[in-house]
């Protein structure tokens, strides 16, 4: 009798040692904020808002979410706008010149260290027109990640970077992704009266946070269930090459969602951490991709997935120390 590793259907394809996206953490998966984000954002766009602010707690998934918007936002549309993501690094002092070579950099722009500021600051505008011009549009897009980090100097440049553009018909959309300072940010220009920069940047907000109930943490098991595959066109999800007996059997890790969510709130308790419930989306990807390297089993068809299992996958994860120390805004 063939021993069921030996079935074509639970022979898994072959890959390079260490290499799967569950175990390099290389991968994008949906998640229930993510789709909101897009929603919102794809609103925004058609409402031809000039930008907004997306903000939340650290490792919520905000900036991953915005690799699966460059990913999904000309479907979401039905059209190519011109997009350039930049993520902040710390400026402790503000200066144009290396601030336009950031964003030039970012758009992959060949020449971006060459000139001053003015030089580097033309260079783009005129990037970036042309990158509208031959898409057949009149807006560009410009995601910044890490948008905390910015010095109002930073909002007066892209303020001369929106109106140099908009001489040629092209509106510029802004998008500032970060952490929850960016609400302090918003405060504080609001206070001094800094319209210019809120009615520009600052109008629009959305909250992203993390995993808020057992429904959404569902919605993400799924997608190791469905909407994953490696290698590319081979027909196995994430789940599928962890457990292929078990997944041909009827296993899903959607199944477990009940237990998980209950496992993540007994670790809260149990932890006395403060706060609802709201599992960072970093932690969750962090204990799934423990469940399937840990408790993989290629001829099981039950795994032997218990409450215990769940709780010990994340205490791998870094769950509780990381919300030990960090507490969202409320």
């Amino acid at each position: 009798m063939l021993e069921i590793s030996e079935i074509p259907n639970f022979v898994r394809p072959r890959i390079a040692a260490n290499s799967h996206p569950v175990e390099n953490t290389h991968y994008v998966l949906a998640t229930p904020a993510m789709e909101q984000f897009c929603r919102t954002i794809v609103r925004w766009i058609r409402q031809r808002c000039s930008g907004g602010i997306i903000y939340g707690a650290p490792r919520r998934g905000k900036t991953r979410a915005i690799r699966y918007l460059v990913r999904m936002l000309p479907e979401l549309l039905q059209v190519t706008l011109p997009l350039v993501s930049f993520s902040c690094r710390e400026y402790k002092v503000p200066s144009e010149s290396i601030f336009f070579q950031d964003l030039l950099r970012a758009a992959n722009h060949l020449l971006a260290e060459k000139g001053n500021a003015a030089a580097k600051r033309g260079r783009l505008v005129e990037f970036l027109k042309e990158k509208a011009q031959l898409a057949g549009q009149d807006r560009v897009i410009l995601v910044i990640d890490e948008a905390q980090k910015l010095h109002e100097a930073h909002y007066k440049w892209l303020i001369d970077l929106h109106n140099e553009l908009d001489v040629s018909d092209i509106s510029l959309v802004v998008l500032l992704v970060g952490q929850e300072e960016l609400v302090h940010q918003y405060s504080a220009f609001k206070v001094t009266n800094k319209t210019q920069i809120l009615g520009r940047f600052m109008v629009n907000q959305f909250c992203f946070h993390g995993i808020l109930s057992a429904t959404d943490v569902g919605t993400c098991l799924q997608g190791y269930d469905e909407e994953s595959e490696h290698p590319a066109d081979s027909g196995w999800s994430f789940t599928r090459y962890y457990f292929p007996a078990a997944f041909e059997t009827g296993f899903r890790l959607r199944s477990h969602k009940d237990l998980a969510w209950q496992a993540f709130k007994e670790t809260k308790e149990e932890c006395g951490l403060p706060g609802t419930l709201e599992i960072p989306m970093y932690y969750f990807c962090r204990t799934v991709e423990n469940i399937l390297t840990e408790f993989s089993t290629l001829e099981d068809e039950t795994p032997a997935l218990s409450l215990q299992s769940w709780k010990h996958a994340i205490e791998n994860s870094g769950f509780v120390d990381a919300e030990r120390y960090v507490t969202p805004l409320q």
